[in-house]
Formats: C-alpha cells, structure tokens, sequence
C-alpha cells in the first residue's frame, strides 16, 4: 500500500483537501500521512537549552492540535480514523518544502494532496508560495483540491495536452492513473491553427494509444476555441465536460508552464472548479 502526503495548516481550505484525501484513500486503499509544519521565532539571546525546550514544546502543542483536526474531520465524514493506515507528523523548520522533502526521502510518498485558500481559489494556489514551491521543486505529482470542494468519485480524469506529437510519452503515468481508478482518459487540445488534420490526426492517434497501452477509455478531442485564450478555453472544457481531474505536466516550456504567466491568466484562474493535478 502507498502513501498520500497531506499538508495542513489547519484552515478550512486545507480542511476540503484532507476530507477529500481521507476519501480518496478509502476508496484506493491508500495510507495517509498528514504533515503540519510548524515554527517558532524565539530570542536570539536564549540559551541553546531554552530554545530546545521552546522547540519541543512547540511541537507536542501542534501535535495535539493537528490530532485533534484529523480526528474531528473523520468524525465529520462518519468515519473512525484506522491508526494503522495514517499517520501525524509535525515538522518544526522555516521551509514547508524542505520539510515535505524529508518526509518524502524518509518514505516512499507517490502523491500530495493539498489545498487551494479561499476565494482567491487557484490563484492563490499557483501563485501562492508553498505551493509553488511545492510544485516546482518536488517531483511528486500534486493534487490541488478547490476550497470547498467535496469529493464525489473519480470517473472522469482530463488532460490538457499542448500538441499531439509526444502524447504517447506523456500520457504514460496518467494512462496507470486512469486505470488504478477505472476512469476514462479524455485528453483535449486546443487547436489555434483552424486545422481540419489535426482531426483525422486524433482519431488515428486514439486507436493507437488504446492498443498500445491495452486501455481503451482514452479519448482524443480537438477544440476550435480560436478566439479564446488557453486557459479559458480549458476552463470552458471542464465547465461543458463532467470532468473530476484536471491533468497538467509540469515541465519546461510545456502548458502548465506556459499558461500560468501574465496578469490576465492569473485572474482568470480564479474560477478554475476542479481538482488540477499537476505532474512532473
């Protein structure tokens, strides 16, 4: 059994992603592990004895705090938490990136799923600074998770693919997701060429993805959304299209990259109502 990694910082925006992970892992057969970072500005005049006490004191106070907000989320969910199957950690440092990468080292952890902050939604998310450190520096796939978003199975999973010429190679870790959690594969691109091949390029495309990954709920979609830019066309797809993940590589120069940059993507990612899981 493989772990998820939840950060928390207690709020209600982590609150949406640790009922959304403790579901998920039920349903998947996944153990938790849920971090808190924590730190503690202490005088610089203290003794080393003083600032350790300080320290230890620091931790076993959030310790008790985070207990207490895992145990209540599972009693909100009608659920007992399995002490077998989760696990708290706190971690007392300045750097939440560094902390999760030491949990990370210490064990195998193949996914994070972490929260998105109010009603700043995934602007804050993508631009806020743990988590885009998070995404940018940790090769673990990231899933974001809306505030107040409630988890309600995982039929649909989408893909966001910048052109069609390394889909075989890029698709490969999200065909296994796909399959682990029996939802079709919906992979769309946004055409700005106004090119009828493209079509017949997909439909060719499609029936040679299924046979080579041995799975055959992937579909290939070309959308002629000319006039928009990326980033709307993409939210218009996940509003017309039931979608229950949104899939984004994160690599250099590819789409999550490139979307996420200037002032006016950056305030149309306020309505962005999926999960996004970004991918290394």
């Amino acid at each position: 059994m493989k772990t998820i990694l939840v950060p928390t910082d207690f709020s209600a925006c982590s609150a949406a992603a640790v009922k959304y992970a403790i579901v998920f892992a039920n349903k998947t057969d996944k153990k938790l592990l849920f971090i808190h970072s924590t730190f503690l500005l202490i005088p610089t005049s203290s003794t080393n004895m003083t600032y350790m006490m300080a320290v230890k004191s620091n931790i076993a106070t959030k310790m008790k705090a985070l207990k207490k907000f895992i145990d209540d989320t599972y009693a909100e969910l009608g659920l007992k938490r399995n002490l077998s199957t989760t696990k708290l950690v706190v971690k007392f440092g300045t750097s939440v990136v560094d902390n999760i990468q030491e949990i990370i080292d210490e064990q195998f952890i193949d996914l994070i799923i972490l929260g998105t902050h109010g009603a700043s939604g995934f602007k804050k998310f993508l631009f806020g600074s743990n988590a885009t450190a998070i995404i940018q520096n940790i090769n673990t796939p990231v899933l974001a998770i809306p505030h107040k978003y409630k988890y309600n199975g995982i039929s649909n999973i989408a893909y966001a693919a910048s052109d069609l010429i390394n889909l075989k190679k890029e698709i490969k870790k999200i065909v296994s997701v796909a399959r682990m959690l029996d939802a079709s594969l919906n992979i769309f691109h946004i055409d700005k060429e106004k090119s009828n091949q493209k079509k017949t390029e997909a439909e060719t495309l499609t029936n040679k993805l299924r046979q080579h990954f041995e799975f055959y709920n992937i579909n290939i979609t070309i959308i002629e959304d000319w006039d928009k830019d990326i980033l709307t066309a993409i939210k218009d797809y996940t509003k017309r299209k039931p979608v229950d993940i949104l899939v984004m590589q994160h690599q250099k120069k590819n789409l999550l990259e490139r979307l996420f940059t200037g002032s006016q993507t950056k305030e149309m990612a306020y309505d962005l109502k999926v999960p996004l899981l970004a991918m290394q």
